[in-house]
């Protein structure tokens, strides 16, 4: 399991202990579209010129920082990190590259962004080197998903689930909002021109890491390096105007108008009913937290993806959701 999905899994899971009401919740997304003059002023970068050798370079310069400065908290850090805040004042979009060591040799890395595809709609996108992809498609509240060469639509029927979803990795694809309080600062001083924070804490193993964050003047986080001891564990670097260029099957499937209707309800709770419109040539696969999947409404046969028709195409279906907390 690769860690955008363990993550989502670890705090789904935390969420519906008490996300009786987030039924209730809206996304909320600072804008959703773009002028042409910031759409023809994307940069894209390319993350996979970095060289570890750059994780371990000695500052050229430090000196002490300011006593407003050495007041700094990890909360500071997090509000300034958030997607309401990134995004804000025209930013197209923001990337986040993680490369992940062991023994000082390059094991695995990630690629998160937020922004606004090309025309102008919310976007969020992962990809990682084991060539699992995974997109947002907001208008019709689903992901597609590519993962060992196999496309399909992942949907979070559950009610609320997908904005929170969104909401999550909107707010806390820089700095994990629970970091605040597991992390302790230790230093606080300035080196090259940006302010360093130095932080320790344990892992969800009861492991001891230094983090050592490189913020800009509005606390805007650069670069992150985790340590484990001396062994430099993950290198983390951001980038402001960034874009995101999706695989074409990605592309292809967004572009794609030739869609079938699955229809999601909940006979025993609410009766709320949703319609998804998802490609018709991939299967979907559905994730629940707190209910089984049934193909009728009987409860008689729990749902699996149908098998294609003969043309190959996925015809439209409907999946009833039993709820399994009383």
């Amino acid at each position: 399991m690769n860690k955008r999905k363990l993550t989502f899994l670890i705090i789904c899971v935390l969420i519906m202990l008490f996300v009786g009401g987030c039924g209730e919740e809206k996304v909320v997304l600072v804008t959703t579209e773009r002028s042409s003059e910031e759409k023809d002023s994307k940069e894209t970068t390319d993350a996979s010129t970095f060289n570890i050798n750059q994780s371990t370079t000695e500052y050229i310069t430090t000196e002490e920082a300011s006593p407003e400065e050495k007041n700094i908290t990890m909360n500071d850090i997090y509000e300034a990190n958030k997607g309401d805040v990134l995004l804000q004042e025209g930013v197209s979009g923001y990337g986040m590259k993680t490369i992940y060591y062991s023994e000082g040799t390059e094991m695995y890395s990630e690629f998160e962004f937020l922004g606004f595809d090309d025309a102008g709609m919310y976007m969020q996108a992962y990809e990682d080197s084991e060539g699992y992809v995974e997109v947002l498609d907001i208008a019709n509240m689903c992901w597609y998903i590519i993962e060992d060469g196999q496309p399909y639509t992942l949907i979070y029927p559950e009610d609320g689930m997908a904005n929170v979803m969104i909401n999550y990795i909107h707010n806390d694809m820089v700095m994990v909002e629970s970091s605040k309080d597991k992390e302790t600062i230790k230093d606080v001083y300035r080196a090259d021109g940006n302010l360093v924070v130095e932080t320790t804490g344990l892992s969800e193993f009861d492991e001891t890491y230094t983090y050592r964050y490189v913020l800009d003047d509005n606390y805007r986080i650069l670069e992150i390096r985790c340590f484990e001891g001396e062994e430099l564990v993950y290198y983390s670097y951001t980038t402001q105007n960034s874009v995101y260029n999706e695989p074409e099957l990605i592309t292809q499937i967004k572009a794609d108008t030739d869609k079938r209707l699955v229809t999601v309800s909940f006979p025993d709770g609410s009766g709320i009913e949703y319609i998804y419109m998802v490609p018709r040539q991939y299967p979907i696969t559905l994730q629940l937290y707190n209910g089984t999947a049934y193909s009728d409404s009987g409860y008689t046969a729990q749902w699996v993806e149908i098998s294609p028709m003969s043309d190959g195409f996925y015809a439209d279906e409907n999946i009833y959701i039993k709820n399994n907390v009383e």
